[in-house]
């Protein structure tokens, strides 16, 4: 299970936005489809480490009165450990996440936000090449200051829950 790979992946995404000020929080959800590649080394007693990197596409779509709030992209970049059982690995991830939702209603802002995501999953081995996967991850966006155009800033917080499935092709 070492070496280079790269992949794609599809799920689906469950989104929580907290704002303070004048608009609501809300709950959202959507597909979610990307692209990841990472990095494995195998250790004789069974562990495997490594790093992967991922990047995104969501459906997060919602409208709350006069403002609208998009999440089109994220990624993330994480350290992975598992325990490899012949050709099945249970493994554990964490590591920094990032995301440019679009706002309207606040002054037209496109911050970037960045905090950080864990989870968990597991990868099969089909063959020496590919790999099937699966995985859950709750990511916390963290939180920025937003301008409304009546001069009132709001706070807003994105987190998010995911669970996908991929295909890794090993170099």
């Amino acid at each position: 299970m070492d070496g280079l790979y790269v992949g794609a992946d599809i799920g689906g995404v469950a989104a929580k936005v907290w704002t303070s000020g004048p608009h609501s929080n809300f709950d959202d959800s959507g597909l979610l489809g990307g692209i990841h590649a990472g990095y494995n080394v195998g250790f004789s007693n069974g562990v495997v480490a490594g790093v992967e990197a991922d990047l995104a596409n969501t459906g997060i779509d919602r409208t709350d009165g006069p403002a609208t709030f998009k999440s089109r992209w994220q990624g993330s970049l994480r350290a992975r450990a598992g325990y490899a059982v012949d050709r099945l690995l249970p493994f554990v991830t964490v590591g920094a996440a990032i995301s440019n939702p679009l706002l309207r209603g606040w002054e037209g802002s496109r911050p970037t936000l960045v905090g950080w995501t864990a989870g968990g999953g597991i990868e099969y081995a089909l063959d020496q090449h590919w790999l099937l996967r699966g995985d859950m991850r709750y990511s916390d966006f963290g939180k920025q200051d937003f301008p409304f155009a009546d001069g009132m800033v709001a706070k807003v917080r994105l987190s998010e829950v995911s669970g996908t499935i991929g295909l890794s092709y090993k170099f």
